[in-house]
């Protein structure tokens, strides 16, 4: 992947900046993940033929604004939250096929962001112990129940799967989240917390990426998983 030094580290922020034509291709991306767990670029000629781009030229576009990013021989191996290949975050979403998130906060996102209710298995990365999150509605069930989420990133240049993505995961409780922390000095707190004393039970989920389509999804009351 090209190096994104200077990329805004918000993704739904970079889809906002986009020209409406290239936002609808890049939901045309999200949706054929949502839909197939997997895209290639020639499975978006028919809508950049229908909106009256050049593919090559709105890749190009994703690509800089590090939302989207290609292999050579075409296929999509990264479009926020989604991943072509396997990265520990897997996503059975109701009624559509698995599919891999970046990081930890994008699969508890994705059921979000595509309006679905689904099952997100995960591991703490240090134990290999399994890590299961249900989604019913806006009600969100931790196995274990004191699961949390470590929210760090790297002090590191580019991309934010380079930067971000690696390090933000699932432990199966505040012990276990410290001792990863410690045992990784090269992660650093983000500047938007949480960390070391701070890691969230009820996290309050942002809108990751962009919706699928213009009609906002209701954003969630509340996750459920372990208290402070």
């Amino acid at each position: 992947m090209p190096d994104q030094s200077d990329a805004p580290q918000s993704v739904a922020a970079s889809a906002e900046q986009l020209p409406p034509a290239i936002r609808e291709l890049h939901r045309a991306v999200l949706r054929g993940f949502r839909d197939s767990g997997r895209v290639h670029r020639d499975d978006l000629c028919p809508t950049a033929a229908a909106l009256g781009v050049d593919l090559d030229d709105a890749l190009h576009q994703l690509g800089s604004a590090d939302l989207v990013h290609s292999a050579p021989a075409g296929q999509i191996e990264v479009a926020y939250p989604f991943s072509r290949q396997p990265t520990g975050h897997t996503v059975h979403l109701t009624g559509h096929p698995p599919v891999a998130a970046m990081c930890a906060i994008d699969a508890l996102g994705i059921p979000l962001m595509t309006g679905t209710d689904g099952v997100i298995d995960s591991a703490d990365p240090d134990t290999g112990t399994p890590i299961r999150i249900h989604r019913h509605s806006d009600e969100w069930t931790w196995q274990p129940a004191t699961a949390v989420v470590v929210i760090a990133q790297t002090d590191c240049c580019g991309t934010l799967a380079d930067t971000l993505c690696g390090s933000i995961t699932f432990h199966t409780d505040q012990q276990h989240a410290h001792w990863h922390l410690d045992k990784h000095p090269e992660i650093a707190r983000p500047h938007h917390r949480p960390g070391r004393r701070d890691l969230p039970g009820r996290l309050r989920l942002p809108r990751l990426a962009c919706q699928l389509t213009d009609r906002p999804t209701p954003a969630p009351t509340h996750v459920r998983g372990p208290t402070h």
